[in-house]
């Protein structure tokens, strides 16, 4: 695992307002390749985020906003994958990657 992208995964998890418990909970200490996999998802999720908003403010507080979409149930992106399942953080991903296409 590349510490680097680990360290800008565990950064932009603490930008978006995770607490402590939230970034292990979303980047445990796994086996290298599932903590690549949930890395790749985070910065995927940042790269995606920086295409579909130019305000830096929505760009890091979309992750905690409240969504009201059938996946979502009012929770924000960050509490679904502050569970720490790795299909919800893969599921985010892809809603995120897939925003405004219809």
């Amino acid at each position: 695992m590349d510490n680097n992208k680990l360290e800008l995964a565990m950064d932009t998890l603490n930008k978006w307002g995770a607490t402590p418990k939230e970034i292990q909970n979303v980047l445990p200490s796994y086996p290298d390749d599932e903590q690549e996999e949930r890395v790749y998802c985070i910065l995927s999720i940042l790269n995606f985020l920086k295409v579909h908003f130019d305000n830096p403010k929505n760009r890091t507080g979309f992750m905690a906003m409240k969504n009201h979409n059938s996946f979502f149930e009012g929770r924000s992106p960050l509490e679904v994958i502050s569970t720490g399942s790795l299909d919800d953080l893969k599921e985010v991903e892809a809603r995120v990657r897939n925003m405004g296409v219809w």
